[in-house]
């Protein structure tokens, strides 16, 4: 009985290590590899008084596997260049979590909101709405890649 034992135990363990594998496999196949594909949504661009700059909204959202995501970032370009063309990066001023403003009557606001204050002076308010369940992570940059705009934060409900 002795000699019998270990063996039965180590077989049991294959056979359970084998079923949980292939629910793991069937899991991941009946699922999809990602259900939902990374995308990017550009917003349309706010262009400064005075014409030279631009900041754009854009929607990331995606299916991470075993959990989606979706997060919003403000970048700031010389007018004449697109999101694509930027190819370093570093024109992100602004990333938080996709949220909304509280309700203000009938009316939801997106978060978040893009204001240009003067040629030089961009205005970004964001809502905290998501931190009442939990912790977020937001990025922040005082001016944009070439340091001529200056980039100010405001945080709202």
């Amino acid at each position: 009985m002795k000699v019998v034992l270990p063996w039965l135990v180590r077989a049991l363990a294959i056979v359970g290590l084998c079923g949980l594998s292939l629910v793991g496999v069937f899991f991941v196949l009946s699922r999809g590899w990602p259900v939902i594909p990374d995308e990017s949504h550009f917003g349309p661009p706010i262009v400064s008084p005075a014409g030279t700059h631009k900041a754009i909204v854009i929607s990331h959202e995606g299916d991470g596997w075993l959990s989606r995501y979706c997060y919003k970032s403000v970048v700031v370009l010389a007018a004449d260049v697109s999101p694509e063309q930027d190819r370093s990066g570093d024109a992100a001023v602004f990333e938080g979590p996709c949220d909304n403003f509280s309700p203000s009557g009938a009316r939801v606001e997106a978060s978040p909101r893009v204001e240009w204050m003067s040629s030089d002076g961009l205005l970004i308010s964001f809502s905290i709405q998501t931190t009442v369940m939990r912790a977020s992570t937001v990025k922040l940059r005082k001016q944009d890649e070439s340091g001529s705009i200056r980039v100010r934060f405001g945080v709202r409900d």
